[in-house]
């Protein structure tokens, strides 16, 4: 059975939405309340692990080390930024050989190091295939999200790292189309 998340008052979603929400939080995560403004769409969750397996050794644990927060920038809905709020464990590792003593439990979304959502990373490399760097920004903006020019240049540059070094310029990979960029005619 899907039990509704409490929802700030005033605020309308579809049932719909709310499946869309679970699905943003992933498998292991269960919604605890949404909250929406005039531009801002919130979703805090909470996990639901009790248990992670160490990065290095694979060793599983049930030792809770602390709790953490991220916050991960999603797909906009509703043309609003939309943004995880998500609740997550460290864990001690168990094996006493192990060199990582504390790790944190992965989380669906996203990775340890990462502040957007893969389906994000995924529309604005979708988007950059198409159109110049800020072009795409604004597109990304008008819909919602909060990605500016040197954010889509990095996220081309660790998309493709055999193809386009740091010691290169992105525009010379041939990733990006090359008028239009800052200090380049043609654009």
């Amino acid at each position: 059975m899907f039990i509704l998340p409490r929802v700030q008052q005033n605020h309308f979603f579809f049932p719909e939405e709310f499946l869309y929400f679970r699905r943003l939080a992933g498998p292991l995560q269960t919604i605890c309340s949404v909250r929406e403004s005039a531009s801002e769409i919130h979703i805090f969750t909470r996990s639901l692990a009790h248990t992670a397996a160490c990065p290095c050794c694979d060793q599983i644990s049930a030792s809770l080390h602390a709790t953490y927060h991220r916050r991960i920038q999603t797909l906009p809905l509703r043309r609003k930024y939309t943004c995880l709020r998500m609740t997550a464990y460290k864990f001690d590792c168990v094996n006493p050989r192990c060199p990582q003593k504390v790790f944190m439990e992965s989380l669906f979304p996203a990775d340890r190091w990462q502040v957007r959502s893969r389906q994000l990373t995924a529309l604005i490399l979708a988007l950059s295939a198409f159109l110049k760097d800020e072009g795409a920004s604004r597109v990304l903006v008008a819909c919602g999200a909060r990605v500016s020019n040197d954010t889509i240049r990095r996220v081309i540059r660790q998309a493709a790292p055999g193809l386009c070094p740091r010691s290169f310029p992105a525009e010379r990979c041939g990733l990006l189309p090359r008028p239009g960029w800052k200090g380049i005619p043609g654009g």
